[in-house]
């Protein structure tokens, strides 16, 4: 964050520079002058565009703090809440596109996980209903604890997936998008990560109805 205070200062100072030399312009000239006029404008909207640019900059490295928890240890004490609504402010942009997101979220306190790990879970569950979804839907994310356990369900409105292929959703290279299969690891290296918290990952879909992906793991691991 200390790149985008710098950036900022860099910015404030250039500007007020611009605008202290424009409005010291005799009174004649600068009445006469309607392009100093306009670029005077120009100037003061490129100030405030420029101020937004940098807060969603500096909110989206917040984000990126928050997702990959470089500065952790492999397991931590962690919000799930928090580390759920950094991922969706990370694929925001990209992926959820005339998508609604409605969070359920239930009362989870902090537990001990790989925080680092789960976040790529739910970026790739994420990353599967956004793509299950081919022009506008919702993401319903659920969370609970019940016996001992954290449950997380992530349901979409898409396509669906058919029953004969359930079983191989977790296979390494498993994707179909329409009637093409693509390569994709991001399930897979979800069941391993979920395997190594001792939880699991259930599925539900119906074709045409969507799908639900409900990750369960221990409060303790």
């Amino acid at each position: 964050l200390g790149v985008i205070r710098s950036m900022k200062n860099t910015q404030s100072k250039a500007v007020a520079r611009l605008k202290s030399r424009l409005e010291n312009l005799p009174a004649d000239r600068a009445a006469s002058d309607s392009e100093i006029q306009k670029m005077m404008q120009i100037i003061l909207n490129a100030d405030q565009s420029i101020d937004q640019g940098t807060e969603r900059l500096g909110g989206i490295i917040q984000n990126l703090k928050t997702f990959a928890r470089l500065d952790e240890a492999e397991t931590a004490v962690a919000d799930i809440h928090e580390s759920m609504d950094s991922v969706l402010a990370l694929i925001k942009h990209d992926l959820l596109t005339n998508i609604e997101v409605v969070r359920e979220y239930g009362d989870v306190p902090p537990f001990v996980c790989h925080a680092r790990k789960l976040n790529q879970v739910f970026f790739n569950l994420l990353k599967n209903a956004c793509q299950a979804i081919e022009n506008s839907g919702r993401i319903t994310i659920t969370t609970k604890v019940e016996d001992n356990h954290v449950f997380v369900a992530i349901r979409d409105t898409g396509k669906g997936i058919k029953p004969e292929d359930l079983d191989a959703i977790f296979d390494p290279g498993f994707s179909k998008k329409g009637a093409v299969v693509r390569a994709s690891m991001g399930l897979s290296i979800s069941y391993q990560i979920i395997q190594e918290h001792n939880g699991r990952i259930e599925v539900a879909s119906k074709p045409g109805e969507g799908s639900v992906f409900t990750v369960v793991i221990p409060t303790a691991i």
